[in-house]
Protein backbone atom coordinates (compact mmCIF):
# COMPACT_ATOMS: atom_id res chain seq x y z
CA UNK A 1 0.00 0.00 0.00
CA UNK A 2 2.18 2.64 -1.08
CA UNK A 3 -0.54 5.41 -1.98
CA UNK A 4 1.27 8.57 -0.49
CA UNK A 5 -0.82 11.98 -1.16
CA UNK A 6 1.43 14.55 -2.51
CA UNK A 7 2.22 17.39 -0.44
CA UNK A 8 0.37 19.92 -2.55
CA UNK A 9 -2.54 17.74 -2.28
CA UNK A 10 -2.65 17.33 1.43
CA UNK A 11 -2.16 21.30 1.79
CA UNK A 12 -5.22 21.81 -0.96
CA UNK A 13 -7.32 19.84 1.07
CA UNK A 14 -6.51 21.83 4.80
CA UNK A 15 -7.03 24.80 2.76
CA UNK A 16 -10.44 23.43 1.39
CA UNK A 17 -11.38 22.23 4.82
CA UNK A 18 -10.69 25.24 7.20
CA UNK A 19 -12.92 27.55 4.14
CA UNK A 20 -15.52 24.96 4.39
CA UNK A 21 -15.47 25.51 8.41
CA UNK A 22 -15.60 29.22 8.21
CA UNK A 23 -18.24 29.45 5.08
CA UNK A 24 -20.56 26.99 7.75
CA UNK A 25 -19.79 29.46 10.28
CA UNK A 26 -20.80 32.44 9.03
CA UNK A 27 -23.83 31.20 6.97
CA UNK A 28 -25.60 29.98 10.07
CA UNK A 29 -24.90 33.19 12.04
CA UNK A 30 -28.32 35.04 11.69
CA UNK A 31 -28.05 38.35 10.61
CA UNK A 32 -30.27 39.90 12.73
CA UNK A 33 -28.09 43.34 13.26
CA UNK A 34 -29.88 44.85 10.18
CA UNK A 35 -33.67 44.21 10.93
CA UNK A 36 -32.96 45.34 14.54
CA UNK A 37 -33.93 48.67 15.28
CA UNK A 38 -30.92 50.54 17.35
CA UNK A 39 -31.59 49.86 21.25
CA UNK A 40 -32.70 53.32 22.60
CA UNK A 41 -31.83 53.92 25.94
CA UNK A 42 -34.09 55.65 28.69
CA UNK A 43 -33.60 57.72 31.42
CA UNK A 44 -35.32 56.02 34.87
CA UNK A 45 -37.17 57.95 37.14
CA UNK A 46 -34.42 58.03 39.70
CA UNK A 47 -31.55 59.27 37.75
CA UNK A 48 -33.88 61.87 35.96
CA UNK A 49 -34.99 62.85 39.88
CA UNK A 50 -31.38 63.20 40.65
CA UNK A 51 -30.44 65.35 37.82
CA UNK A 52 -33.24 68.41 38.41
CA UNK A 53 -31.87 67.66 42.11
CA UNK A 54 -28.54 68.48 41.12
CA UNK A 55 -29.36 71.40 38.57
CA UNK A 56 -32.04 73.24 41.18
CA UNK A 57 -29.15 73.33 44.24
CA UNK A 58 -26.64 74.65 42.04
CA UNK A 59 -28.62 77.88 40.91
CA UNK A 60 -29.40 78.11 45.18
Amino acid sequence: MDNQLSDKTVITIIISTILLIFLVVFATIPNNRVNQPEMEWKDSPLQTTLNKTDLNSSFI
